[in-house]
């Protein structure tokens, strides 16, 4: 008797794990690689882990951020990879996190892959034992990956990788199920916003491709199938999507398309102004020759076979996306332009490319021993942490070290702030760094106070013991207790974002915006009990809302599937 499934895939597993740690041991050997987001995300999972501390299981604002002001980074930005990372922080110190969070995301992006592998390739692919863990390997070590977890440390699109290949599989089943698409679509939703992007586009094309190259028969089922599994992911991540999309208009979103994040300063072998810029356009640019190289001569190899052909029309598309010629698609197609990178499409390519070699198997295992897949694989391994280190891996400043962030963070002074997420009206030049957390004045636009004696009873001075009526400063529910002779301006360290509602001794309290965004809220004379609560917005619990509707349709639907005797999955 054979063993069962998951024992047979315990050693291929193990192997995995193997082949992830060797491409992260520059890092265990060297420290962290400080990339192009590594302050970004570290920031982010040290305000989740004190977020989690204090009782907020999902957070939407980082009140570390513009220097203590804060902002909605959470309501904006996926929730899978900073989770995770606060995670990482009741387990390890955070010195050591992303690495392991690295080695994380390879390993589930080699164990992704082998799921993909022993799905599209069937028995011809499985029977040969370690093959599947070689293409597996050589997935989870492509340049691309590499690139992305040294250079650029973009930890949400690394894990974003390993949901890749469950799409890709899905999508490729002679007839597919609406609910094998939705789990990666939903996935990708909750992990990394462009690489959403550039799923459901894969899926759009890859769905127009097969009408054209599938036979008949199949179309209907492909279209019911594709168009219910884009529309319950999109259902299961609403709780994220939805806010993310409709409170937009209270942030400064379009920052995140200055000069130089914009498509068309981003196609292969492009040329800017910055020569920093450019050297990671063509380091990406060189990456993608290499993928293409790869798929190309495995598409005419397997030209006889029907999926071989649509993942050759697929890269055809993708390799003119990435070109010059294709700006006006860029600049027309709806959301198209948020991945700012036309790039950032060999995430996709690099899946099919495993693909591609899966399906060369049979041919390749005639032409060659077994044994040149998997030492394919290793070399490739080898290689590509050998470029790794010393291409892609950026050596950490005093101040941009891991330790260096954590002392920072401890000592509550905040973060410079992000463009896209600044609320909406704030100017992020006209904020002050060292602003008290709160202080009294006469008219709404004054500035803080310098520092001197009698200044400690007209200010919470940020940096020092909190005062008992302080203690709750950065928590969605925030009390103060103010005493003063006459009327006055109480002016808060926190950016007057409209989620925020203020009320003094139990009665509601409007909000002025200042230039840099801070509320000015006008008190009375006399005592005051000031309370600002976080509201969640119609937004979020309109996404609450559709997410459960998601779950409920969606057995629903299963259930009368397998009544009337269809294959659920």
């Amino acid at each position: 008797m054979s063993p069962p499934a998951w024992k047979r895939q315990l050693a291929p597993a193990a192997l995995i794990a193997v082949a992830a740690f060797l491409a992260v041991l520059p890092l265990v050997l060297h420290g962290c690689s400080c990339g192009h987001d590594f302050d970004f995300h570290l920031v982010n999972w040290l305000e989740v882990h004190a977020q989690f501390q204090r009782g907020v299981l999902h957070p939407q604002w980082a009140f570390t951020a513009a220097w203590g002001a804060g902002e909605p980074r959470f309501v904006f930005y996926p929730p899978l990879s900073w989770v995770i990372g606060g995670l990482l922080g009741f387990l390890m110190p955070y010195t050591v996190a992303p690495i392991v969070y690295t080695w994380l995301c390879l390993f589930l992006a080699g164990v992704a892959c082998l799921h993909m592998v022993s799905a599209v390739g069937g028995d011809s692919v499985n029977q040969h034992r370690w093959i599947p863990a070689a293409i597996a390997v050589t997935y989870l070590g492509n340049p691309y990956l590499l690139f992305t977890a040294y250079e650029r440390t973009a930890y949400a699109e690394l894990l974003a990788a390993a949901w890749m290949p469950l799409l890709l599989t899905a999508l490729l089943r002679e007839r597919p199920r609406w609910l094998e698409i939705a789990i990666p679509v939903a996935l990708l939703w909750l992990t990394n916003a462009p690489a959403a992007v550039l799923g459901c586009y894969g899926l759009l094309m890859l769905g127009l491709l097969r009408l054209v190259l599938w036979p008949s028969a199949l179309r209907r089922g492909t279209i019911t199938q594709f168009t219910l599994g884009t529309l319950f992911g999109l259902l299961f991540a609403a709780f994220y999507i939805v806010p993310a999309v409709l409170d937009r208009k209270w942030v400064q979103a379009a920052m995140a398309m200055v000069e130089g994040m914009r498509p068309k300063d981003n196609f292969l072998f492009g040329h800017t102004t910055d020569p920093l810029h450019d050297t990671v356009l063509w380091q990406a640019s060189r990456i993608a020759v290499v993928l293409f190289a790869v798929s190309l001569p495995l598409v005419l190899l397997l030209r006889r076979d029907r999926r071989a052909r649509l993942l050759g029309a697929m890269t055809l598309m993708i390799l003119l996306l990435l070109l010059p010629v294709s700006a006006v698609v860029w600049h027309h197609a709806p959301q198209l332009g948020f991945l700012q990178f036309p790039w950032r499409f060999l995430c996709l390519q690099q899946t099919i490319a495993a693909v591609l070699l899966t399906l060369s198997v049979p041919s390749l295992t005639r032409i060659r021993k077994n044994w040149i897949m998997p030492a394919g694989a290793v070399a490739v391994l080898a290689a590509t942490t050998v470029i790794a280190h010393h291409f892609y891996l950026q050596q950490c400043d005093e101040e941009d070290a891991p330790a260096a962030h954590i002392a920072l963070f401890a000592r509550g002074s905040g973060v410079m702030p992000t463009d896209e997420y600044t609320v909406r009206d704030a100017d992020n030049d006209a904020l002050q760094q060292g602003n008290p957390v709160w202080w009294i004045a006469a008219k709404p636009d004054a500035p803080a106070p310098a520092l001197g004696p009698g200044t400690e009873m007209r200010m919470r001075v940020l940096g020092l013991p909190p005062r008992p009526e302080d203690v709750t400063w950065n928590t969605e529910h925030t009390r103060m207790q103010v005493l003063w002779p006459r009327s006055f301006w109480l002016i808060v360290n926190r950016r007057a974002y409209p989620a925020w509602q203020v009320t003094n001794n139990g009665a509601p309290v409007p909000i002025t915006e200042r230039a840099d965004g801070l509320m000015a809220i006008p008190l009375p004379a006399g005592p005051n009990d000031v309370e600002i609560h976080y509201h969640h917005t119609p937004a979020e619990l309109l996404g609450l809302v559709l997410f459960f509707m998601g779950i409920l349709t969606a057995i629903l639907v299963h259930r009368i599937e397998s009544q009337h005797g269809r294959t659920p999955l």
